[in-house]
């Protein structure tokens, strides 16, 4: 009998649904691309709207539409409609969020009033 911490093991390969869709493409025609077009062509819908128009079951929407959030081709509004249950649903458009930041972006900052006397990076202070 072989003493399991010498056992040879195979390398540990981790495969998640999110990897498999970071390392995919929309494809046409696919739920992703449906969801998208609809959005373009509505200028704007709720999970429920996607869900009858499309004809998908709600799983397929949202799971869908979170994924192409992450990847910035959909965000939530400041909209939102009543739902068949009476709640507020959030209305989703198409295209990234007005106010998002992207990965490489610099927000603008504003220059400190900050006397040199004050600066720690100043080179000379008086003493």
């Amino acid at each position: 009998m072989v003493a399991p911490a010498r056992m040879q093991r195979r390398p540990l390969v981790q495969s998640t649904s999110r990897e498999a869709f970071r390392q995919r493409t929309v494809r046409p025609g696919g739920v992703p691309d449906r969801i998208l077009e609809h959005l373009k062509k509505t200028g704007g819908a709720c999970d429920f709207e996607i869900e009858h128009a499309l004809g998908l079951p709600h799983q397929s929407v949202s799971g869908e539409r979170r994924h192409l959030v992450e990847h910035g081709l959909v965000h939530a509004t400041a909209r939102k409609r009543p739902a068949p249950s009476g709640r507020l649903a959030i209305v989703w458009a198409a295209g990234p969020a007005p106010d998002s930041f992207r990965p490489g972006d610099v927000p603008p900052f504003a220059k400190a009033n900050v006397s040199p006397a004050q600066s720690r990076f100043a080179t000379e202070r008086s003493a």
